[in-house]
């Protein structure tokens, strides 16, 4: 996997309501999104080579009782020839290759799912990805045969 590299830079969580008080159902809308790619320059490497994925993203419970908003960046390596198409074409469309794309927010997503779950439980939001649960088996009458 060609990415080398994350850091968070802004971390924001918010309850605004306690959720004992809101009635009905809970709604939670994800989103992630890159926002810009640029290209950076890494010690003890040739200059380019290196990608900057800027992203955020975001955890907002409906109705309105807290949210969650991550901004950060991940480092992906990759030939200088690669990079000069990718940023050719994010800067003409906003776009990216599908299969780049995938990977990297599949990278994204399973950081940021796991630092909202911790900062959803600091504020007593409900996790905004479904957790496993167990249930009782259901105990079968005894059958008597006589």
């Amino acid at each position: 996997m060609p990415i080398i590299g994350f850091n968070f830079e802004k971390l924001y969580v918010e309850r605004i309501k306690n959720p004992q008080e809101v009635k009905g159902q809970i709604n939670i809308k994800n989103n992630t999104k890159i926002t810009d790619i640029v290209e950076e320059d890494v010690p003890d490497r040739k200059k380019g080579g290196v990608l900057r994925f800027s992203f955020s993203y975001n955890a907002i419970y409906e109705p309105t009782f807290g949210k969650i908003t991550i901004n950060g960046f991940c480092l992906f390596l990759d030939n200088t020839k690669n990079n000069k198409e990718i940023l050719d074409k994010w800067k003409k469309d906003k776009e990216l290759d599908q299969k780049l794309m995938m990977q990297v927010l599949n990278f994204i997503l399973a950081k940021c799912n796991i630092k909202a779950l911790s900062l959803s439980q600091e504020v007593n939001l409900p996790p905004q990805i479904p957790l496993p649960k167990l249930t009782a088996k259901k105990q079968q009458a005894e059958q008597y045969i006589g």
